[in-house]
């Protein structure tokens, strides 16, 4: 199952992870400086810590040239995923969709990223 996003194309020059092969996360655009939080999301409903360490990498959000904030979250202790839209400046939350994403073997729980098609599919 695909869900039209109307994302960034990844023709458009920053395409995927951190901008580039090498994950720089450099851009020719200059952003705001971050003077307040306006809202944020839990990324994990049910952590399994081993003492007190969190043994987790977490997916990055997309964030859509509509705003939408499109977030992956760890639902179940072991292996649940869905991916919600938020929006951008007031973190309402759009839509969520339900994952079958299943973990490989892991020592630690390996990140859940969503990604988008060409076509600006997730």
């Amino acid at each position: 199952m695909s869900v039209k996003a109307g994302a960034q194309s990844i023709g458009l020059p920053w395409s995927g992870h951190g901008h580039d092969p090498q994950h720089t996360g450099l851009s020719q655009v200059t952003s705001k400086p971050l003077q307040r939080i306006l809202w944020q999301t839990p990324v994990n409903l049910a952590p399994v810590y081993s003492g007190t360490t969190l043994y987790a990498h977490y997916g990055p959000p997309l964030i859509t040239r509509q705003n939408t904030v499109i977030v992956p979250v760890k639902t179940g202790s072991n292996d649940s995923f869905r991916i919600q839209a938020h929006d951008g400046v007031t973190g309402t939350q759009k839509w969520m969709l339900t994952t079958n994403y299943s973990l490989p073997s892991h020592n630690w729980v390996p990140h859940f990223g969503p990604a988008l098609t060409p076509k600006n599919r997730l």
